[in-house]
C-alpha cells in the first residue's frame, strides 16, 4: 500500500506543480514577459500575483513529484507508466503559453516571432519524444513491458499473482486519472489563491 501512495502522491505532485509553472507563465506573460521582485533598484514591472516564488517551487516540487512518480511506479508492475509523457506534458503546454501569447500579443497586432519561435521550439521538444513512446518506456521503466497499452492502461499480470485488491490495474488506472484530476485542480487552488 506505501509504494501505491507515494506513486499517487508523486503524480499528484507534477500535476499540481505543472499547473502552477503553466499559469504563472501564463501571468508573467502578461505583463509583457519579465517581471521582478525585490532587490536594491526601482522595478518597472513587478509579478503578478505570487509568481515570483510559485515558479521556483513548482519547478522543484514537479521533478520531486516526477522522481516519486518513476520511482514507485517502477516498483508497482500493474501501473500505467505516465511518466512517459511527464517531458511531453511540461514542453507542449509551455509551448502552448509562447504559441497563444505569440497570436495574441499583449500589445499591439502584430504577431511576436520571438515567442513564435520559443513556442515551436518547445512544442517540437514536447511531440518529438512522443514518436518514440517505446524506447522512452525502457530508458524509464526497467521491469515493464514496452507496449502502448502497458503504458497507458498498465501491465496486465494475472490476477492469481495479485494479493492486494489496491494492485489491480483498474484500481491503479482510476486513482491515475484522479491523481491528475486532483492535481489539476489543487494547483489552480494554489495559484490563484496566492
Amino acid at each position: 500500500m506505501k509504494k501505491v501512495i507515494l506513486l499517487l502522491i508523486g503524480l499528484t505532485s507534477f500535476c499540481v506543480a505543472l499547473t502552477v509553472l503553466f499559469l504563472s507563465m501564463r501571468a508573467v506573460l502578461g505583463v509583457g514577459g519579465f517581471c521582478a521582485e525585490g532587490g536594491a533598484y526601482v522595478i518597472k514591472t513587478h509579478c503578478p500575483g505570487g509568481t515570483a516564488y510559485l515558479t521556483p517551487l513548482s519547478i522543484f516540487a514537479m521533478l520531486i513529484g516526477g522522481a516519486l512518480y518513476f520511482i514507485f511506479s517502477n516498483k508497482t508492475p500493474n501501473s500505467p507508466k505516465w511518466g512517459t509523457f511527464f517531458w511531453s506534458a511540461l514542453f507542449v503546454s509551455l509551448g502552448w503559453n509562447f504559441l497563444d501569447f505569440a497570436v495574441h500579443p499583449i500589445e499591439g497586432t502584430e504577431i511576436e516571432y520571438s515567442l513564435l519561435f520559443c513556442g515551436i521550439m518547445f512544442v517540437l521538444m514536447g511531440i518529438v519524444p512522443l514518436l518514440f513512446p517505446r524506447f522512452l518506456v525502457e530508458i524509464f521503466y526497467s521491469n515493464s513491458s514496452n507496449s502502448l497499452t502497458t503504458i497507458l492502461f498498465g501491465q496486465s499480470i494475472p490476477t492469481t499473482t495479485i494479493t492486494k485488491w489496491y494492485e489491480s490495474r483498474f484500481f491503479l488506472l482510476f486513482m491515475h486519472f484522479a491523481a491528475v484530476a486532483l492535481g489539476i485542480y489543487a494547483g489552480m487552488r494554489i495559484f490563484f489563491s496566492s
